[in-house]
């Protein structure tokens, strides 16, 4: 129950947003990936030193696997692991997703803020998920 949620379709993640909005009265859904961008980034662009991405040199090895979802700095605005450990979903446009922010599988040297593959929003166990949740103004 600590790891982060992983082999999860787009499906299924549309399905619990569709029930979290439904009984919270709140609207929540995928963030788009410049969304996602605005939130990892947070007032100062610094990546996570100790990010869970894959690294084996020189008798240090990280990576190949999940860690808690609470491990990590927090970026300025509380946000932890949002590089490696689990790639994440974004909406990129109707229908369509990209997973960002990278793996436990990905190579330290290609894990960043701007880490994104495509998906066809199947199950996957290195891809997880966030949502926004949409703020109304009066």
């Amino acid at each position: 129950p600590k790891l982060p949620i992983t082999n999860i379709s787009v499906a299924q993640v549309n399905a619990y947003a569709a029930w979290l909005s439904k009984n919270t009265g709140k609207n929540y859904r995928l963030p788009k990936k410049s969304e996602w961008l605005h939130a990892a980034r947070g007032k100062a662009i610094k990546v996570d030193a100790n990010r869970n991405c894959l690294l084996d040199t020189r008798g240090i090895k990280i990576g190949g696997s999940l860690v808690k979802a609470q491990v990590g700095d927090p970026n300025s605005w509380g946000l932890v692991n949002l590089v490696g450990n689990a790639s994440e979903y974004t909406a990129v446009r109707a229908g369509k997703v990209v997973a960002v922010g990278g793996s436990f599988n990905t190579p330290m040297e290609e894990c960043s803020l701007k880490s994104s593959r495509q998906s066809d929003g199947s199950a996957s166990g290195e891809i997880g998920f966030r949502l926004v949740r949409e703020l109304v103004t009066e």
